[in-house]
């Protein structure tokens, strides 16, 4: 726990009791003469569960400390938490409507059918289902969102970019994991300049992507890509040099063993040697016999 000296009475005190006003800390019986109300975080007290690291300071998601449990549990999940809660409030409607409408109970079975199709990675069903669901229950805003996250996942996964990135846009501020919805978004909009030729907006969403994940290879690896791309249309030997040291540190990143990576940084790889620029799908049809990974890098 870290402690900091109150602005206004000198007194130390816990910098999670503090409040902020005008750039200064205040404790409790000070903050309201300073007009503080803004809580400090403490950085070394994990802000999701609570735990001390004493002096040591801990990693940030979303700019909030949280301790190496808490932000496995953060960041480790397959799809946004405020989808399932939406399902609650549809299977809520569902059961007290069933007595009087049979369209509620049939759009229920979809939204569940397209719930397990998602948990399996079917999402061409999911978003079938639910689409179907929210046409059946046109005043379910919740069904309606959760159909266009499935189509703007599908397209992401397969590599329509440019047509995610519209869909997903449209979901911004429609859902409390705003979190998620804008890591995908970036996915796409990184996906999009790549096939648009545009390698500096490539670089720059490979950048957002990297510092709301900065220990993940695979966000390292794609700031390496985007560099290898500028190299390879400019020649510029400096691009080639940032490529190589971004690359380095994806490797450190993923470790011995990692397969996902080691195919990744083949293709980077070859980009810098032969400053040829094309996808993965083109890569694997030429130099793997057309064997397709389950996402898409660029």
């Amino acid at each position: 726990m870290k402690e900091i000296v109150c602005a206004g009475c000198g007194k130390a005190a816990p910098m999670g009791q503090m409040l902020a006003g005008g750039g200064k800390a205040f404790c409790d019986e000070c903050a309201p003469q300073a007009g503080a109300t803004d809580k400090l975080l403490d950085p070394t007290v994990c802000a999701r569960c609570g735990k001390d690291e004493g002096s040591r300071e801990l990693e940030r998601v979303a700019g909030i400390p949280v301790c190496p449990d808490c932000e496995a549990a953060l960041r480790d999940y397959p799809f946004p938490v405020w989808v399932k809660g939406a399902f609650v409030v549809v299977v809520v409607l569902a059961v007290f409507s069933f007595l009087w409408n049979w369209r509620f109970l049939k759009g229920y079975l979809e939204m569940l059918g397209a719930a397990r199709a998602a948990e399996v990675g079917d999402l061409v069903e999911a978003e079938e289902l639910m689409a179907s669901a929210s046409s059946r229950v046109p005043e379910s805003d919740d069904l309606a969102t959760s159909a266009a996250l499935y189509r703007g996942l599908r397209l992401l996964r397969e590599d329509k970019c440019s047509e995610a990135v519209p869909v997903l846009r449209g979901l911004l501020g429609k859902g409390p994991d705003e979190a998620s919805l804008t890591q995908f978004l970036l996915h796409a909009e990184a996906g999009a300049a790549f096939e648009a030729k545009d390698y500096d907006g490539f670089l720059n969403k490979s950048m957002d992507l990297l510092a709301l994940d900065p220990r993940s290879p695979t966000a390292i690896g794609q700031v390496a890509s985007a560099y290898a791309c500028k190299y390879a249309a400019t020649g510029d030997e400096k691009l080639k040099t940032t490529a190589e040291k971004y690359l380095d540190q994806a490797r450190q990143a993923a470790g011995p063993g990692d397969a996902h990576f080691q195919e990744y940084e083949e293709r980077i790889l070859h980009r810098l040697k032969t400053r040829e620029i094309i996808s993965k799908k083109e890569y694997d049809g030429r130099f793997r016999g057309g064997a397709a990974g389950k996402e898409e890098n660029r």
